[in-house]
């Protein structure tokens, strides 16, 4: 059968750099596959490599303000001069960020508007205190859901929140990844602690620096970078930890795959001050689950639901050093226990992948045409 899809171009906005963004990538070859003609326009950054996604087309603009008011009205202005130069049938919004760009761009081909909504954006913790800049978003997140044809979310708690504070149905596409068929390793001799993702405020990173002052049986890998990653690096420097902790950096997709693999155990320590982060569900979750590793997670409602089902990791009910040590040691002496977590993860991997979502997904882009 032919999806209506077929032929369909589609474009897909973003305010940082594609290289990184799994959810893009999926959902981009989602609809490819479906027949579309996908194109991804993103931000070229300092450290951006090379990026090549069969049969996408990807574009990424150099931006002189780096963050700011400044960087938005720049790249919006890029995105939209360059969107409205062609014909398109869906345009779709990543984040309030390319709010302004999107509506352009769609009203000039009369094509369909779509938010997806990686986050709650008015709750992120760098807005937390700056309310004239949370007005303002806020404000746009309003005017937007007036004009939007459809939007979705990543869980069913931020989908729920959103819907009442925005005044529109948003679904829920979860932040599941492709499923791997990896020959995984049953020991885990050296016991790697992990996290991925970005070095930001409120994810726990300090904790768990801070706990491996006794854990010196285990390392604690970072693979990333962020806001904070100088003063994460200056807290090991000076608990003199550098032989227990390790930053790898931003790494490719596929490398992050063997470093997840090797792993003994994941880390997901959102802080609770923030409801984007309260109502959340991770993709590093997911990714852990998807390489057989059981996790460390945050007593929210997204997170504990899953726990509850698969028995996949561990629910941290305070994040403090000491509760992450005493978690740590718990697992290393209980070998039954762990390789219970670990079998749930497994279980998890077989039910949570990126199929699970794909035919939800086309639901709401095949509704639009």
């Amino acid at each position: 059968m032919i999806s209506p899809l077929k032929s369909k171009k589609i474009v897909l906005l973003l305010s940082n750099d594609i290289t990184y963004d799994q959810r893009v990538f999926r959902i981009a070859s989602t609809l490819e596959q479906r027949g579309a003609e996908v194109t991804v326009l993103g931000r070229l950054l300092p450290h951006s490599i090379s990026v090549h996604w069969p049969n996408i087309t990807t574009k990424r603009f150099s931006i002189s303000a780096q963050s700011g008011p400044l960087m938005y009205a720049q790249l919006n202005q890029k995105l939209a001069s360059f969107g409205r130069s062609q014909p398109w049938d869906i345009v779709v919004s990543n984040d309030f960020d390319t709010l302004l760009a999107g509506y352009r761009i769609a009203s000039k081909s009369n094509a369909a508007w779509v938010l997806d909504a990686h986050e709650h954006f008015i709750e992120v913790p760098e807005l937390q205190g700056r309310n004239t800049k949370r007005y303002i978003w806020h404000a746009l997140g309003l005017w937007a859901a007036k004009r939007l044809d459809a939007a979705y979310t990543v869980s069913d708690s931020l989908s729920r929140l959103l819907s009442l504070t925005y005044g529109i149905e948003f679904l829920t596409i979860e932040n599941r990844p492709i499923f791997k068929d990896l020959n995984l390793t049953k020991d885990k001799p050296i016991k790697n602690i992990l996290y991925q993702g970005a070095l930001n405020r409120g994810r726990g990173l300090d904790t768990a620096i801070l706990a491996m002052q006794d854990l010196p049986h285990c390392k604690l890998q970072f693979a990333g970078e962020g806001d904070i990653s100088d003063e994460l690096k200056a807290l090991v420097r000076r608990y003199s930890l550098e032989d227990r902790v390790e930053f790898l950096g931003r790494i490719s997709p596929g490398a992050l795959d063997e470093v997840t693999a090797s792993a003994w155990l994941g880390i997901n320590l959102l802080e609770g001050g923030s409801l984007n982060y309260y109502y959340s569900l991770a993709n590093k979750f997911f990714d852990y689950a998807q390489l057989g590793i059981p996790s460390l997670n945050p007593n929210f409602p997204e997170y504990q639901r899953y726990i509850d089902k698969y028995n996949a990791g561990l629910i941290m009910d305070s994040i403090t050093p000491y509760d992450f040590k005493h978690l740590v040691y718990g697992l290393m002496e209980d070998e039954a226990k762990y390789s219970g977590l670990r079998n749930g993860a497994l279980r998890m991997k077989e039910d949570c992948h990126w199929a699970s979502q794909e035919d939800a997904l086309c639901s709401i882009y095949e509704s639009l045409v």
